[in-house]
This record gives C-alpha cells, structure tokens and sequence, in this order.
C-alpha cells in the first residue's frame, strides 16, 4: 500500500466529506484519533435529525388537526364507556387504520367491523371492552382490555383540540430532542458490534488493528450511510430499507479497514542445531 502522509487533525466537515473517499483520513482516524468517536456521531446526529424534526412537523400539521376533529366527547365511568354520538361511529385515520365506537351491541368482536381485513390498526370500542387489533408482516396480534381496568376520565373534543394544538405547535421541537436521543443510543449499540466486524475484516486483509481503533473507524464510515438515508428520507419521504443501509455501512467499514497499514510479519525463528 502506498504510504499516506498523515496531517493535522481533520475538521468535522472535512471528516464527513472525506468519509466518502479518503485513505488519508481513515488512517489519521486510526492512528492520531483517541477515543470512541461517539461525539463526531452525536454531532452527526445532531445535524441529521433537524431535516427529520422538520418533516415530523409539517406531518402533525397535517394529519393531528383532522383527527382532532373526528373524535367525539366521551366518558369512561363504572367500568363503562359511553359516547353522546350516533352509533356504530367509525373514524377512518388512513386507508388502513380506524376506530369505531358502538355501545349499542350491534358490533361486539373486531371481525364484525366491515372492511376488517383491508385493516392493519383498528380500534374498537364497546360500552365495557377497548379491543385492539395490529396486523404486521402478515401477522394479527390482538387486545383486548375491560374499560373496568381503566380509570374514570371524561374528555371533550375541545380537550382534545387543545393537546393536538399543543403537538402541532411543539412536535417538532419535542421530536428532535427524542430522535437525537434516541437515534445516538440506537447506533453506539450497532457500531460496538460492527468494530468487531471491522477486527474480522482486519484479520482478512492482515492489517495492523485493534478494537478501539475498530470502534473509531465504524463510526467514522457509518458516516456516509446516515447522511445517505437522510437524503433519501428528505427525497422520497420515506425511509430507506434497513437492509439498504447496512450494506452501504459494511463496504464502507471495509475500505476504511483496507486503509490501515499492513501487519508486520511474524519473526523467523531459527532451528536449533
């Protein structure tokens, strides 16, 4: 390999561009850098998660106040639930998922729901049962709960308007500090268990490696994934597959490794005579 000339340390911007291609740094980040690494991905973070805290955003402004203004007032007292609205009432929150309210009797069981099976989320309230059902990968997990179990409450649509007004106005504030949060906590897991992805494949290419130095490369070439799936999100409003994500994080992982300097030979030892 040719020898790279290491320089002062890299800046933040220069380290996330350079992720992308660059021996040069992922040699300085072996070699001259102490630590995890885990505060140049919390900075990541911090600027990745502002694009998403805007889309939250500008989603609850879209959806919350509809919602809002289909659920009825309700009561839930003695262990019985009761609602002033004509029944069966049916809200329908997206193509696939729905609450209905019937206290009358005429629909006790989730399967009397009409449309039930085109469902993926439907809520069911009775006059004594809350009945949940959720359908995932092909999968149907059902709850059921007796409202005697549950506290008294008695809530009005204005209540209701009034919290959503209040998720509107803070949601996107209020996501972002969770999503950093949560989104660091989730990824310094993963990368412990890539660094030692990055000693196998230090091991393949017989290079010079140890964990620590591992653990700060996984992060560093973890850095092109994350700002892809960023860009992908912002681009097609969804997320990228998880599977997607992956793939990119490893072949990064793996030039990062191809970059370090090869492992010194083993003595030869001399017969005795």
């Amino acid at each position: 390999m040719k020898k790279v000339k290491l320089k002062k340390k890299t800046s933040a911007w220069k380290t996330l561009l350079g992720s992308f291609f660059s021996r040069e740094l992922y040699l300085e980040v072996a070699e001259r850098w102490s630590g995890t690494g885990f505060g140049f991905l919390f900075l990541l973070l911090v600027v990745l998660s502002v694009p998403q805290a805007i889309l939250l955003q500008s989603m609850a402004s879209r959806v919350l106040p509809g919602i809002s203004d289909k659920i009825p007032d309700f009561q839930i007292e003695g262990g019985q639930f009761s609602s002033p609205v004509t029944q069966p009432y049916r809200v329908d929150f997206s193509p696939t998922a729905a609450l209905v309210i019937d206290t009358t009797g005429k629909i006790n069981q989730l399967d009397q729901i009409p449309g039930v099976e085109n469902l993926q989320t439907v809520v069911l309230a009775t006059k004594t049962q809350f009945q949940e059902r959720r359908v995932s990968l092909g999968l149907s997990r059902d709850q059921v709960r007796d409202w005697a179990s549950l506290p008294g409450a008695s809530v009005s649509r204005e209540a209701i308007k009034h919290w959503t007004d209040f998720l509107v106005r803070w949601s996107g504030s209020l996501g972002y500090f969770c999503l950093v949060l949560l989104w660091f906590l989730f990824e310094v897991a993963a990368l412990l268990i890539y660094a030692l992805g990055g000693l196998l494949f230090a091991k393949g290419f017989k290079k010079k490696l140890d964990y620590d130095q591992s653990l700060r490369l996984s992060v560093v070439s973890h850095a092109p994934a994350l700002i892809i799936a960023t860009l992908f999100l912002i681009v097609q409003m969804n997320e990228m597959p998880l599977w997607g994500a992956i793939i990119i994080s490893i072949a990064f992982l793996a030039f990062a490794v191809s970059c370090q300097k090869n492992r010194l030979p083993a003595p030869k030892t001399r017969k005795a005579a």
